[in-house]
């Protein structure tokens, strides 16, 4: 299927978010048909070059990917591996805030980090 050679062309080439799209549709192809160990193999490469995408779309992917695996793991009686997929997903997912300035700037500060923390407690001393 030219799916499956355009997934593999673009993770080959370092085209990540190319590679993850075409992948997905090759597991989601797969599982149509209930090919789970298929989608499942497939959704592991998703989310290895879905570590590779840019900061702005890394996350939402990863969590779509990963539900999907979930999805099949379910689906081949593989619950725990599917359960600490899901755990470790919700322990990488980092809550991000942009803040934009008058100037034009923009920061990114990401939950538990000490920039993070320390704004966090200069607002809640200001209220």
């Amino acid at each position: 299927e030219i799916g499956d050679r355009l997934a593999h062309h673009f993770a080959r080439g370092a085209r990540a978010s190319k590679a993850v799209a075409y992948l997905v549709r090759v597991a989601d192809r797969a599982a149509r048909t209930y090919a789970h160990v298929e989608a499942a193999a497939v959704l592991r490469e998703a989310l290895r070059q879905g570590e590779q995408l840019p900061e702005a779309e890394r996350e939402g992917q990863l969590t779509a990917v990963s539900l999907r695996l979930a999805h099949s793991l379910y689906f081949l009686g593989q619950f725990p591996e599917a359960l600490a997929l899901l755990l470790r997903r919700r322990e990488q997912r980092r809550e991000r805030v942009h803040l934009h300035y008058d100037d034009g700037s923009t920061v990114t500060l990401e939950q538990g980090s000490p920039e993070g923390e320390r704004l966090l407690a200069l607002a809640r001393g200001a209220l």
